[in-house]
């Protein structure tokens, strides 16, 4: 039997498979190569990484900040606000108003205040732009270990089981601010009634913007915004196991199959916070397999590496904020059609001062056409798109001498669409698209890795990969360096 490289694959740095899409976790193909005779002998693997994601690739495959990665798109509060959209859409009106001209005409005389679309600030709201500035760090410590053996009695077939535990601290960054729209941002016309004004109702209920924003539209909803939000704790757990028959062919120094299966430990998210910080993948079992070669040559500057590997998940069950279609229907028994809003009041506005003061004519529109702002958390059976991996790249041996191992790679992910439907008694009035529409993702990677292994069966890792393009996904920068001990 020929001297034996063993190769404990991605796995030791990757605690839970290639989850791209929901976590920024390390997956680089990273051999672990001892030059002795094969022998039955523990591997325990320690490893830290960072990881920094702050824009990302929308759904036109174009750099976007971040934060339309996660929400889908730029928006304003009438994309979040029913309430503030059909006050501007002249469906919400003051219950003293009979006019349905939305514009004020110049040079009217002895009109109340209120008589006009323009007279209400939930209306002068509906175009402010909510600019969120967000940003990912992520840190994780990842405890491993592997037991290497032989799977025939002939001493010919490699096999390796083992586990992963990662330690994760997760944090989210978000800063708030307001643009445009017609409130503090415009000169606008003073009422009729010099005891009202738009300025002196806004301000008689609330601070500013921001506190309209944390307080009307989003206490409405039952979410809370923080501008940092970090958890700690233990992510999603894998275990795996991999045979490898590399020596069959003089020219591979392996040729390896396996299986990592992924146990969802990390937390859920509760729905209860806008952007919230999940440690795993959200409770999903998933199952990797793949295919790793590593071919040799007699030059150690050419000895290059192919990894295939695709990944299905089980069906979850977990809250999810789904925007949910609201209606009002015309009334014929009317004269006109309109009803007071307090039928509606739980669901279009949050707080004492809009209750009994407005008329609603017919409608029908989604709460929300935003991601992670609609008005419900609701139970959602969720299934995963597969993903399919190919990283291909290149191992140089005793680079200048020293005995250093360095490694290239090029890494491209593609995601299907996940599958997603409440589970309620009326799952039709929820529009469960809008979170599947942005789920399918891709992206290309370049990655490296350095090793040194020191005599007494001790290895040192360190190296970093960075995405350069994609589709609905965040442009992450990771690094970690881990310690590879034998025995």
């Amino acid at each position: 039997m020929k001297n034996t490289r063993l190769l404990t694959v991605c796995i030791v740095l990757a605690a839970g498979g290639f989850s791209y899409t929901r976590d920024m976790r390390v997956n680089v193909f990273k051999p672990n190569i001892i030059d002795d005779p094969m022998e039955k002998r523990w591997i325990a693997p320690v490893s830290l990484y960072k990881g920094l994601a702050y824009n990302g690739f929308g759904n036109d495959n174009q750099l976007r900040p971040l934060s339309c990665v996660i929400f889908g798109k730029e928006f304003t509060i009438q994309d979040i606000f029913l309430a503030s959209k059909l006050s501007n859409d002249n469906k919400m009106r003051n219950a003293n108003i009979d006019a349905l001209n939305p514009i004020r005409p110049g040079g009217s005389s002895n009109v109340p205040f209120g008589n006009y679309r323009s007279d209400q600030y939930l209306a002068a709201l509906a175009p402010t732009k909510v600019n969120i500035e967000a940003e990912q760090r992520n840190l994780c410590t990842n405890l491993g270990v592997t037991y290497n053996f032989f799977w025939d009695k002939e001493e010919t077939v490699v096999g390796s089981i083992g586990a992963n535990v990662p330690i994760k601290s997760s944090l989210h960054l978000m800063d708030l601010d307001f643009s445009e729209g017609t409130l503090l941002f415009q000169n606008l016309p003073l009422g009729d009634d010099t005891a009202q004004t738009l300025l002196t109702q806004f301000f008689k209920d609330f601070i500013n913007v921001k506190d309209f924003f944390e307080r009307a539209v989003l206490g409405s909803k039952g979410l809370k915004f923080h501008n940092r939000q970090r958890k700690v704790g233990v992510g999603d757990v894998s275990i795996y196991c991999l045979a490898d028959w590399g020596h069959y062919l003089d020219y591979m120094d392996a040729l390896q199959l396996g299986v990592n299966v992924v146990l969802p430990s990390g937390n859920k998210r509760k729905g209860d916070k806008v952007w919230e910080v999940e440690l795993g993948n959200g409770g999903a079992v998933q199952v990797e397999g793949s295919v790793t070669m590593l071919f040799n040559s007699p030059s150690p500057v050419f000895n290059p590496v192919v990894r295939l590997a695709g990944q299905v998940s089980v069906p979850l069950t977990a809250p999810r904020r789904v925007p949910k279609l609201r209606k009002q229907a015309n009334d014929p028994t009317s004269v006109t059609p309109r009803v007071l809003i307090r039928e509606f009041e739980d669901l279009l506005v949050p707080i004492e001062t809009f209750r009994g003061y407005y008329h609603l004519d017919p409608f029908e529109e989604y709460d929300s056409s935003v991601l992670e702002f609609a008005d419900l958390a609701v139970k959602t059976r969720v299934r995963y798109g597969s993903q399919f991996l190919i990283s291909v790249g290149n191992y140089f041996y005793n680079v200048m001498n020293l005995g250093l191992r360095f490694g290239a790679f090029y890494d491209f992910m593609h995601k299907g669409k996940d599958s997603i439907c409440t589970v309620c008694d009326s799952p039709r009035l929820f529009n469960t698209c809008l979170l599947e529409e942005r789920t399918n993702q891709r992206f290309h990677r370049f990655g490296w890795n350095m090793t040194y292994k020191f005599d007494n069966m001790v290895e040192i890792n360190t190296g970093s990969q960075h995405i350069l393009a994609g589709r609905n996904i965040p442009r992450t920068h990771e690094m970690y360096i881990s310690v590879v001990a034998v025995f």
